[in-house]
């Protein structure tokens, strides 16, 4: 047996550690399903079943319940035979749960988690196996104390429902004591400050309401009289009875099989459990997966199509002879260089650069130095915001589709909390990024114009301009600067029939960077949905489902 409870150990321990490095935050109601069986069952494995395999001897955890006002604490009192929960005319009197025990009992009980919020009260004297928790009204306390108190009813070995004899048919009561009855270990109802002559028609009613409420087995019923409750050595003594039936089923005899009656009930639970939280996790990467597969189904749209196209049009313009149209024939929804606010500085740098550039074209057998700073910079603000724009577009693109009708369940949520992480943000990070690949362009232009200078026929053409003049035309160029004497005619009269494929590698560029600030966007969208999977989560719950069934089937 002691073989059995070290595996069973070690597999709780284990799930423990699995579950708690389960990511289920994807925001859908599956995932908010999922990671409420996620609490659910560490707490299981905290409160159930982790104390009572670890704990050097058996401890029957007793509670005592119901609703304010009907005498629970005056129960607890006279069970012990001294005061140590309040009692008052102020309700609700007991605020906090209150643990009583022998100071071993206390001891075992302190290095759990349900002893945190407890007030634990060390006597000598009580039962050593025992330990009882006077529990507030879950119904009157506040929110932390209500989720403690529900934790240790349902964690409790032994279950105790006080109430009184105005009290025992308040709705939710006879409720109460069914469920705790199906949960399974020994149930007790006490009606306290029961009229002279009343105990016999309170005990018959009662009866009839539990059976009502679907209580099938037979619930000891205990009475104390009205004028007995008021006095502390009369409630004690009437106690009597109760506390001989907590000795029968908690004493040091059965209260070995009764902590293995609580872990066997708690594998069963958590073995429920599991298997709920397989079916979560199992929708939630059902919808992760299909926001991934229309994601990317939106980047193939925007890479081969809607850009594409614009790179097909640059490619077309830049193949006609003469200076490129004002306007491609892109999309009107696609974002263009010429309709950006930055545009007009780069118009105007290259009215300043083109007498120069004029000048070192028509010298072509000797080097001009030539300062085009100015229109560089205009060049590279330009492209920086046309990549901006760019990434813009996208997270519109996206964000519209995640939030629509259409995406599944969690899409709209996850997106908002990608918008508020900053990852699509124009901030200092996001404008350095575009900035990065406006320059990248240019180092991809210069590596086209190298490969393409090996012919000494071009070479001499380019030689008043230079390699840094021409990829400076060949970008402003690309970003659709043209009229009388704009970059792509000098290109055309420097390069002749070279010069389509000149003009076409450097749109290709410019193509490839806009292509590279969607792909930002892209990337982001498909790393907050990849962070939110647990792959292979549904095998490793489904194999914890079969171990622990194995371990409650030899239990």
């Amino acid at each position: 047996m002691a073989g059995e409870e070290d595996e069973l150990l070690t597999a709780a321990r284990r799930l423990e550690a699995d579950l708690q490095s389960l990511d289920l935050s994807y925001p859908s109601s599956a995932g908010r399903a999922a990671r409420a069986v996620q609490t659910e069952l560490i707490r299981r494995l905290d409160d159930d079943i982790l104390p009572r395999l670890t704990r050097e001897r058996p401890l029957a955890l007793i509670t005592v319940s119901g609703p304010t006002g009907a005498g629970r604490s005056t129960l607890v009192n006279s069970i012990i035979g001294f005061p140590v929960s309040p009692v008052s005319p102020l309700r609700p009197t007991t605020r906090q749960p209150v643990a009583v025990g022998a100071p071993d009992a206390i001891t075992a009980f302190g290095r759990g988690p349900l002893a945190g919020g407890c007030e634990l009260v060390a006597r000598d004297g009580l039962p050593s196996l025992q330990l009882l928790v006077d529990v507030p009204d879950p119904a009157t306390a506040a929110a932390a104390v209500r989720e403690h108190s529900l934790r240790l009813i349902r964690s409790a070995d032994v279950r105790v429902f006080a109430t009184s004899a105005l009290r025992y048919g308040d709705a939710g009561g006879a409720e109460f004591i069914a469920r705790a009855a199906a949960e399974g270990g020994p149930v007790a109802v006490v009606v306290l400050r029961v009229p002279d002559g009343a105990a016999g028609q309170i005990r018959e009613d009662l009866r009839d309401r539990l059976a009502q409420a679907g209580v099938v087995r037979d619930v000891p019923l205990f009475m104390i009289p009205e004028a007995l409750t008021q006095q502390a050595a009369g409630a004690h003594a009437r106690s009597e009875e109760l506390r001989d039936w907590l000795a029968e089923v908690a004493g040091p005899g059965p209260v070995v099989g009764l902590m293995r009656h609580g872990v066997e009930r708690a594998v069963a639970a958590l073995r429920e459990a599991l298997g709920r939280l397989a079916v979560d996790v199992e929708r939630v990467d059902s919808e992760i997966q299909e926001l991934t597969e229309r994601t990317e189904t939106i980047w193939q749209n925007l890479s081969r199509h809607e850009y594409g196209r614009l790179d097909e049009a640059a490619r077309a313009a830049s193949s006609a002879p003469g200076p490129a149209p004002a306007t491609a024939p892109a999309r009107p929804e696609a974002p263009a260089a010429q309709d950006l606010p930055g545009f007009p500085a780069l118009a105007s740098a290259w009215v300043q650069a083109a007498k120069p550039v004029e000048a070192a074209t028509r010298r072509r057998r000797r080097r001009t130095r030539l300062d085009l700073a100015a229109l560089d910079q205009a060049i590279a603000d330009l492209a920086a915001e046309l990549l901006a724009r760019v990434r813009a577009d996208v997270v519109a693109r996206v964000g519209a589709w995640w939030r629509s009708p259409d995406a599944p369940d969690g899409a709209s949520a996850l997106w908002d909390k990608l918008a508020a992480s900053g990852a699509l943000a124009a901030g200092r990070e996001v404008q350095a990024q575009d900035a990065d690949q406006a320059t990248a362009w240019r180092e991809d232009v210069r590596e086209a114009v190298a490969g393409r200078l090996g012919d000494r026929r071009t070479a001499r053409r380019l030689r008043g301009l230079g390699p840094d003049g021409a990829v400076s035309l060949l970008m402003a160029d690309a970003l659709g600067l043209a009229g009388p004497g704009c970059p792509g005619e000098h290109l055309a009269r420097l390069l002749g029939p070279a010069a389509p494929d000149w003009r076409a590698a450097a749109s290709a560029c410019l193509a490839a960077a806009r292509l590279g600030a969607a792909r930002l966007v892209i990337e982001a969208a498909r790393s907050a949905v990849v962070a939110r999977r647990a792959p292979g989560a549904d095998a490793l719950l489904a194999s914890y489902v079969g171990a622990f069934g194995r371990q409650g089937g030899r239990r």
